[in-house]
């Protein structure tokens, strides 16, 4: 596989491929999967997804190998046993440059398995790479199709003031893009068990990578507070209602900025992959 300046254009990407972390998501991986088979069949692009079982205790994995099966996905399930989610996400990402023999002008696209994606998702990071950039950073709202804790609602129109016209502070796992030279020349996901994202967003940056932040890239996630992983998404909301603390939702973990969410221990971490 390619990786450097041979790599690095801003022509449409060679392939796609879709990381999917997923632990005891029997329930949900299906629809995720459904969404994702959609998005990536407008873009006429070869496509592959990597299924990341991350210690599932019940079906997850051969649920989600039937549901590619139906809906004409080429997919592969790994099982990596990662003690961290970054190294999960981090394993996936290697094993979709491997299975699918990506090379550096592909990308790839990161989203979690309570998560569904618009069908303009995929085509719409074509689009972004199509206009020169290496990474970019899309963001969340709520599924309205499973049960959302009412003081969420707060939540969510707390995180929609933190977004302007063509920028905003978060980066998200759940909706993130790369281009593949550059996620292996930084490294990828470091080996850590929260921030992973903002810590790969540091590190692109840290490159050179050309990066965006784009608001207009959303998609729709569980808003469960019974997290699958300790120190996630789904840890960081339960905390809020725990805590009661409606009126700084915005600024607390879940508000993935630079400046709010990236840790000391993300940070020192960054070359320990």
């Amino acid at each position: 596989m390619p990786i450097g300046p041979d790599a690095q254009t801003s022509s449409p990407p060679s392939a796609l491929a879709v990381v999917i972390p997923a632990r005891d998501e029997a329930a949900m991986i299906e629809s995720c999967l459904r969404s994702v088979a959609r998005s990536l069949a407008l873009t006429g692009l070869p496509a592959g997804v990597v299924v990341v079982d991350d210690r599932s205790r019940d079906d997850t994995a051969a649920r989600a190998t039937d549901a590619g099966r139906r809906f004409g996905l080429d997919l592969v399930v790994v099982q990596p046993h990662a003690r961290t989610i970054g190294a999960v996400r981090h394993r996936g990402a290697l094993a979709a440059v491997d299975t699918f023999g990506l090379d550096g002008n592909a990308w790839l696209l990161s989203t979690d398995a309570d998560t569904l994606v618009p069908e303009s998702w995929a085509p719409d990071y074509v689009h972004r790479a199509r206009l020169g950039l290496d990474a970019v950073a899309g963001v969340v709202d709520l599924r309205t199709d499973v049960d959302v804790p009412t003081f969420l609602h707060d939540w969510r129109r707390g995180y929609r003031r933190t977004l302007s016209v063509d920028d905003h502070p978060h980066v998200h796992a759940a909706n993130l893009g790369v281009r593949v030279w550059p996620y292996m020349t930084c490294g990828g996901f470091p080996p850590v068990d929260r921030a992973e994202d903002v810590a790969l967003w540091c590190r692109l940056r840290d490159i050179g990578a050309r990066v965006v932040a784009d608001p207009r890239l959303v998609v729709d996630t569980s808003g469960r507070i019974d997290a699958r992983v300790a120190r996630g998404f789904g840890a960081a909301i339960h905390r809020l209602h725990a805590l009661d603390a409606l009126d700084t939702m915005a600024s607390l973990d879940i508000r993935t900025s630079l400046d709010a969410r990236t840790s000391l221990d993300a940070r020192t971490s960054l070359d320990a992959s």
